[in-house]
């Protein structure tokens, strides 16, 4: 007798009625009939109707199972298996079938499945197919990764003709209506008052504490999901308006799992939003809807989006505020007017500066719970300080300064050449000097010389720093946290001739005096910056406490040491031996730098050869994988003793292993090269 073909139609998603296409043909062989199989979308496995399936490759909202529908090359895996059991049977096991994409699925080459000759048998599908898969076990699913949903959307069917299972004589297709076996989350986006929809462009969200694996057993489509929470970032559906994740079901209790919303991710005006998840359910093939709106505290955020589900179950759609506290902007255009606004702003506010020039200003004892950013409000034509002593801060807490142009260039000697300092602090905490510009000054950034002057938590980023006549950076008094990072010098105009020693040998930066029992520096960052010195004869670091300097060398004591400096992934182009000149200083890490010869000729040469790195003695810590055309060197015997050396090239041109160039990184603004 002939044995009989079987025959399915797979369905994934639903409506509740459906219709059952007839395979065009029966192709036969031998005593053997090929199986084909058509797709149409049945649910009448579930209670509730189950749509279509809209989850689409690369975030897209096009389907795996679109419209009733497959995309071309889904592929499904088929098990038969002896009624009411799952004994495999005929060695049908994860049997791939691929679609062209109109609902009829062709056995891959090997794969063809045929009724037995004797006895009846059940069906057992899932999508998408893993060729890994051995028998009737485990499917693992992981849903970290959700850049192609597709690809974790887990469909799980089965048929077994209502107990009786098929055999030779069932005649027509075989239905097997899909179900989602996971969660789909719709996460929708608006801007409430006092937040716009470019700020919601481009931002970054994060779910947090929920199992991102589980197991699922294929036999009986339980599902565990036990595990270590993780973080999943949903993909983006539309630009700052949707996203949506598939995640595991699972039983939330209130406050376990939060999503983070950050805007202007990556920029230091990023700002972050957090939502905590009261409690609730999130079932197997359910999709949940949560209409999200961005506001600021004392404007009216008046929610109307409405969500339109055509897709999967549909679970409960929540409306959810994040309100973060309205915060003041002021607007100012002298000098003035910007004491008043930093005087009396709150903690959160914004001061815009206007272009023009700005009188030198000094601000004492203003302290704020949180950050106020003063800013330039046009940054292509920036506010000026050009008097001496631009900006003097004392006694200061939680400011920004950002984007503003320091201009020495009528602030001369006798000789023409710079002679002030535009930025002058101490005491201060939590500040931030960004994205400005120093051009012709005699120091640039300048700790105040005063007794118990200790400074935290300072950070000076994304600066250009040009035509300066001694220091860029001059640290003569004590920081606990310092961070000096993609920072550019360059253009120096600097007279190598003159006296005393000091102004013929000046630094990019220098850290100096330390208080008695008030320490040195500690916790310091020196990090991405570009030093061209190639214009002038001058050092580039010089990292020594006064106890070492003038030749005495002697051992700092434990109030003078610098402890836990960080000097990594530096270009320095230096004419100087004095690349890194270090002194004083224990747990000290110099890591991925990249020193270079300069091409000039210069009034006062060198003789002692190239840029490098040179201890003056008491120098603790690890030098590790920089390059450059010459070794470190002691300025005195024993100075290297302590000092661990790890992968260094002492070759001109050489690269750091792993080097980032940070050309592109440095000066005000660098960070939008990212």
């Amino acid at each position: 007798m002939k044995a009989k073909t079987m025959t399915a139609i797979f369905a994934a998603g639903c409506a509740l009625a459906f219709s059952c296409e007839k395979p065009d043909r029966l192709v036969e062989d031998g005593d053997r009939v090929a199986v084909s199989f058509v797709s149409n979308i049945n649910a009448a496995q579930k209670a509730i109707p189950l749509k279509t399936a809209s989850i689409g490759r690369g975030g897209d909202i096009s389907a795996a199972v679109n419209n009733n529908t497959w995309e071309s090359n889904d592929a499904i895996g088929v098990f038969m298996v002896a009624n009411g059991g799952t004994t495999i049977v005929e060695g049908a096991a994860n049997k791939r079938y691929v679609t062209g994409g109109n609902g009829s699925f062709a056995a891959a080459s090997g794969s063809e499945v045929y009724y037995p000759a004797n006895g009846q048998v059940d069906f057992i599908s899932y999508y998408p197919h893993d060729a890994s898969i051995a028998g009737l076990g485990s499917y693992a699913v992981d849903v970290a990764d959700q850049s192609d949903l597709a690809a974790i959307d887990l469909l799980y069917a089965t048929a077994d003709n209502s107990g009786q299972g098929y055999g030779q004589s069932a005649s027509g297709p075989i239905n097997l209506a899909f179900t989602h076996q996971l969660t789909r989350l719709l996460i929708n986006t608006s801007a409430g008052a006092g937040v716009t929809g470019t700020d919601l462009q481009g931002m970054a969200i994060t779910i947090s504490g929920m199992n991102t694996r589980a197991s699922f057993n294929l036999s009986n489509g339980i599902m565990d999901a036990t595990g270590t929470p993780g973080t999943i970032t949903p993909a983006t559906v539309t630009n700052g308006q949707a996203y949506e994740a598939i995640v595991l079901p699972a039983e939330i209790a209130a406050n376990t799992v939060s999503v983070t919303f950050e805007l202007r991710p990556g920029t230091p005006d990023a700002e972050v939003f957090v939502w905590n998840l009261e409690a609730t359910s999130f079932a197997s093939g359910y999709e949940y809807a949560y209409n999200i709106s961005f506001g600021r505290s004392g404007a009216a955020n008046d929610v109307t989006v409405s969500a339109t589900i055509n897709e999967w179950l549909q679970g409960p759609v929540r409306s959810v505020n994040l309100i973060q506290e309205q915060f003041q902007t002021w607007t100012v255009s002298n000098s003035a007017a910007l004491l008043n606004a930093m005087t009396n702003s709150a903690g959160g506010d914004l001061i815009l500066c206007q272009p023009g020039v700005y009188d030198a200003l000094e601000v004492n004892n203003v302290h704020k719970s949180e950050m106020v950013v003063v800013r330039a409000a046009d940054r292509n034509n920036p506010p000026v300080f050009a008097s001496h002593n631009g900006l003097l801060l004392r006694r200061v807490t939680n400011f920004t300064f950002d984007g503003f142009l320091f201009d020495g260039s009528s602030l001369t000697d006798a000789f023409g050449y710079p002679s002030s300092r535009a930025i002058r602090y101490g005491f201060l905490t939590d500040v931030v000097f960004r994205n400005c510009t120093f051009d012709f000054w005699h120091i640039g950034i300048e700790t105040l010389n005063e007794p118990n002057n200790r400074n935290v938590d300072i950070v000076i980023e994304y600066n250009r720093f040009t035509r300066r006549g001694m220091d860029a950076i001059r640290i003569f008094r004590p920081h606990d946290g310092l961070t000096i990072r993609n920072n550019v010098v360059e253009n120096d105009y600097i007279d190598e001739t003159r006296s005393p020693e000091s102004a013929r040998h000046p630094d990019a930066i220098q850290f100096a005096n330390a208080d008695p029992g008030n320490h040195a520096s500690v916790n310091v960052l020196i990090e991405s910056n570009r030093f061209d010195l190639s214009d002038t004869y001058t050092h580039c670091m010089f990292i020594v406490p006064n106890s070492m300097t003038g030749g005495n060398y002697v051992e700092p004591g434990d109030d003078y040491y610098f402890d836990y400096f960080t000097i990594r992934n530096n270009d320095i182009i230096a004419p100087h031996v004095n690349a890194i000149g270090i002194g004083g200083t224990r747990n000290l890490l110099i890591a991925g730098n990249r020193f270079r010869k300069t091409p000039g000729t210069y009034q006062l040469g060198d003789p002692r050869g190239m840029p490098r790195i040179n201890s003056y003695g008491f120098t603790f810590g690890t030098v590790s994988n920089n390059t450059g055309p010459h070794a470190p060197q002691a300025q005195r015997t024993g100075a290297l003793a302590n000092l661990t050396m790890v992968d260094n090239n002492w070759t001109d041109g050489a690269l750091p292993v792993g080097w980032v160039d940070p050309t592109n990184l440095v000066g005000p603004y660098a960070y939008e090269n990212n």
